[in-house]
């Protein structure tokens, strides 16, 4: 394996974010866009998961929304990551089973 340097893994990992822009499907995120703005208009919650790193990503993905995405006349999304409970999560698992 060859040895990197922190500059070469910086380097990189911006080179791969770049390739990967490209790739995303605009229609789906104005899709995803256009769903979290219908439930903020109906009131309703929207939630989100992950596992892992995908759960702190979840968490943030719902800090940048809430606090982000506010829009003049309009209420302020209401959006949770049900990941960001861990005290209830491990006392479920702790108590029923992590199955």
């Amino acid at each position: 394996m060859q040895d990197r340097t922190e500059t070469n893994f910086a380097a990189d990992y911006l080179h791969h974010l770049a390739d990967l822009l490209p790739k995303l499907d605009p229609d789906a995120v104005q899709k995803a866009v256009d769903w979290t703005a219908e439930a903020r208009d109906a009131g309703r919650t929207v939630y989100s998961c992950g596992n892992g790193g995908s759960a702190a990503i979840a968490s943030q993905m719902v800090v940048d929304i809430v606090k982000g995405a506010v829009r003049e006349g309009k209420p302020r999304p209401k959006m949770m990551c049900l990941g960001d409970s861990i005290a209830t999560i491990t006392a479920y698992a702790n108590d029923m089973s992590y199955d």
